[in-house]
């Protein structure tokens, strides 16, 4: 990971739903569409950069067991691969808090999550998953009470922490 590049030929970002609201950032996504793609590339640029180490090492959990077959296939042997040195990959960060959930909805729906967004605290705050909604149904398939996450603080969006500054 020596070299890091990203480039995307063409983007389209279209938001379902039937409101006004829906149209409107429609039509700003195609407008600004130029601006929205060099965004996404430096984004993964950046993730590819500080992050290297994470998706080093969950690379290598799922693929050892297929390393000799992925060699076979590219036709390539151990000795031709490039050692990858100290500055070439991040090192990967120990997770800090074990109690942790990550949830991931891939439904075209919206998410059916109630926040609460002025909490003292300054955090995002889940007061509960409706019922019928994506959020519940994709933690139930998780074998989670929905239930359980009402309170929770949010930390991430894709994988993204954001810190105080």
């Amino acid at each position: 990971l020596h070299d890091r590049s990203c480039s995307i030929g063409e983007m389209e970002l279209a938001l379902q739903g039937e409101s006004k609201l829906t149209w409107i950032v429609n039509k700003l996504a195609s407008i600004f569409k130029g601006p929205l793609r060099d965004y996404v590339v430096s984004t993964i640029v950046n993730a590819l950069t500080n992050r290297s180490g994470w998706i080093l090492e969950r690379l290598n959990n799922v693929l050892s067991p297929y390393w000799g077959l992925i060699l076979k296939t590219a036709k390539l042997k151990m000795d031709d691969l490039a050692e990858a040195g100290e500055d070439d990959v991040v090192m990967a960060q120990p997770e800090e808090k074990t109690n942790l959930v990550e949830l991931v909805w891939r439904e075209r729906l919206p998410l059916g999550m109630n926040l609460l967004m002025n909490d003292e605290s300054g955090e995002l705050k889940v007061v509960d998953f409706p019922r019928g909604s994506q959020a519940r149904v994709v933690s139930e398939k998780r074998q989670l009470d929905p239930d359980l996450f009402k309170g929770a603080t949010i930390i991430a969006v894709n994988g993204t922490s954001y810190e105080e500054q």
